[in-house]
């Protein structure tokens, strides 16, 4: 079996069997979600529509991988974060609105990562808790 790439896959390394992939995975998703809604809301989509909507999905995507990593960049982060993805949807009120719920309801803010780089810095004898009478329990 041979594989077929094109020029930009074969730019971006990319396989042109994993996007097809990808994109009929995208597609099911996308159809999955329409029927959904279409049971709450009595509306079908026609393939075309789903077809274009997908599309945009697509697109949206990949603007996204390439501006999330760019916010954790800024923050000098090795690691794109919850935080970052709420950044990028800052300019549409009523997403940020919805991911900021789905981050909450999810708690996936957590701890601040780490810029890249930095290093852990070891507690000295002299920042040891000797208490014997508090009993310290574990972060988590």
């Amino acid at each position: 079996h041979r594989r077929v790439r094109s020029a930009r896959a074969a730019e971006m390394d990319v396989d042109e069997d994993d996007v097809a992939a990808l994109r009929s995975a995208l597609r099911h998703a996308v159809g999955t979600i329409c029927e959904r809604e279409r049971g709450a809301r009595g509306l079908a989509l026609e393939p075309d529509a789903l077809a274009t909507l997908c599309f945009v999905v697509e697109q949206y995507a990949k603007r996204l991988a390439g501006d999330i990593p760019a916010f954790a960049k800024h923050a000098r982060r090795g690691q794109a974060t919850a935080d970052d993805v709420l950044l990028v949807a800052r300019d549409n009120p009523e997403i940020l609105r919805k991911l900021e719920d789905f981050v909450a309801f999810h708690d996936l803010r957590g701890k601040p990562a780490k810029p890249a780089g930095a290093k852990r810095r070891k507690k000295g004898p002299d920042k040891t808790d000797h208490d014997d009478d508090v009993e310290l329990l574990p972060d988590g």
